[in-house]
């Protein structure tokens, strides 16, 4: 099985982000440490003052299998979005996530 380093990735709804995510199974709690810190970092970078850190520590970590997919609109593509999966399957790399609220 491959190994995958902590690498964190998140998905936008507008300019908050709604998921972060790893490829591989993390540690719940490294994983959950680096996903404040990343978090702040980011907020911290698009202007916004008070991040609301503090909430994320109340967000499950789950671990599941997920693929990148291209997202379109208008048959123009727009970018990616995530598939998930609760089993492996082909293409779909092993992630830890966290959802946002």
């Amino acid at each position: 099985m491959k190994k995958y380093e902590l690498e964190l990735e998140h998905l936008e709804d507008g300019i908050w982000i709604s998921e972060i995510f790893s490829k591989g199974h993390h540690n719940k709690d490294e994983f959950k440490i680096a996903c404040i810190k990343y978090y702040e970092q980011y907020m911290g970078e698009i202007g916004e003052d008070d991040t609301h850190s503090e909430g994320i520590e109340d967000n499950k970590v789950k671990q599941i299998y997920g693929k990148k997919v291209g997202w379109f609109e208008e048959n123009e593509y727009r970018g990616w979005t995530l598939s998930y999966s609760l089993e492996p399957k082909k293409s779909y790399f092993p992630m830890t996530i966290m959802y946002l609220q």
